[in-house]
């Protein structure tokens, strides 16, 4: 496509008049690559004068929290900078496809397993209300989000829900109190369907979730994961609790939270368990929802951390072909929404990796 359709296509979709189709081909360039022109400089230096375009793709998409992280001009930055080098390599080489295989990224999906053992698969299931515990409608919406709704505020039985996401799923639920829950792939979350307990609104999280909880002073909100206890007012969190990474890691957007009722956290700072110890420093809070925000946005993560990452969200099987020791570390940023393939020959080009895909197992070697 010529520079000047390129830059007619990014008007209309800054303007909100471009179609699905026209949007999503825009997305594709924006997050993926640019596309190919004749006038190498014309299309660079609409894209740089372009900015706001990324504000725009990332409002659309699903569980967008409305804020502008701050990370975002730096990875603006970066992204200008990947994309010349792209268009220079996609110009210059041929666009050959190099890891031929039919892996496509996550998709919201969930598993909620009911208090008397039935297991409904969001996906699957038609909107409407799913079931009744404990004077609580448990409903899908029209936007596919679980949504829990009060009908016997009387009603004190514990019924114990399990809210769990496979290998390339992520979900939203809203609970009783109003509070929301997004989660990351390969993750769980258990809760009774009233929430409280002992005048606690209490919730135990296996895996990562980012929380934005509804202000209730006489019921503090306790999220528990191994190791660790969580206790919130009402604020914005994300706790990042794999079993296969080496800390759990609390960071705090806003409010405050207290950690195993001794460390507070203040916005901006992280919270750091690993081998029973906490370690707070501080970071850009809003850099560490990038999975929420729909893209990775690695930042001197070593290789192994990164595709512990893509192996949850591609639902795939990662092998090493030699030792699993590699000092070396990456910065990056891209879609959450890219073919595989893109994410590989990124990683391979900007490295001495190298990748082979086989059904779903990806081996990786140097």
């Amino acid at each position: 496509m010529k520079g000047k359709k390129a830059a007619l296509l990014f008007d209309k979709y800054r303007n909100g008049k471009a179609n699905p189709h026209e949007k999503a081909i825009v997305e594709s360039w924006y997050l993926n690559e640019i596309p190919r022109s004749s006038s190498v400089n014309e299309d660079i230096d609409y894209l740089i004068t372009q900015d706001k375009i990324w504000n725009k793709i990332i409002a659309n998409r699903p569980y967008q929290k409305q804020i502008t992280p701050k990370w975002m001009p730096i990875a603006a930055a970066v992204l200008v900078v990947f994309c010349v080098g792209m268009l220079y390599y996609l110009l210059s080489k041929p666009n050959e496809k190099v890891y031929n295989a039919k892996i496509v990224p996550g998709k919201v999906g969930a598993t909620l397993t009911l208090a008397n053992g039935k297991s409904i698969k969001l996906t699957d299931a038609a909107r409407g209300q799913l079931a009744n515990e404990a004077g609580i409608n448990i409903v899908k919406t029209a936007d596919g989000e679980i949504v829990y709704q009060v009908t016997d505020a009387k009603n004190d039985v514990d019924h114990i829900n399990t809210l769990t996401t496979s290998k390339g799923e992520t979900y939203l639920v809203v609970l009783h109190d109003q509070s929301k829950v997004w989660m990351n792939a390969a993750s769980s979350l258990t809760y009774t369907t009233n929430l409280e307990k002992d005048g606690l609104r209490m919730v135990s999280l296996s895996g990562e979730a980012y929380f934005e909880i509804t202000k209730d002073k006489r019921h503090p909100f306790v999220v528990t994961t191994k190791g660790q206890q969580v206790k919130v007012l009402g604020t914005h969190f994300n706790i990042n609790a794999y079993d296969d990474e080496q800390a759990i890691k609390t960071t705090l957007l806003e409010g405050s939270v207290e950690i195993n009722n001794d460390i507070i956290l203040k916005p901006n700072q992280q919270a750091i368990l690993t081998n029973k110890r906490i370690k707070v420093i501080p970071v850009i809070a809003d850099s560490f929802i990038d999975w929420q925000q729909g893209v990775f946005n690695f930042e001197d993560e070593n290789l192994y951390a990164i595709m512990r990452k893509i192996a949850r969200w591609y639902d795939v099987d990662v092998v090493y072909s030699g030792p699993e020791t590699d000092p070396q570390t990456f910065s990056g940023f891209m879609a959450r929404s890219a073919d595989i393939q893109k994410v590989l020959q990124n990683l391979a080009e900007i490295s001495n990796v190298k990748f082979k895909v086989k059904n779903r197992v990806i081996t990786v070697s140097r």
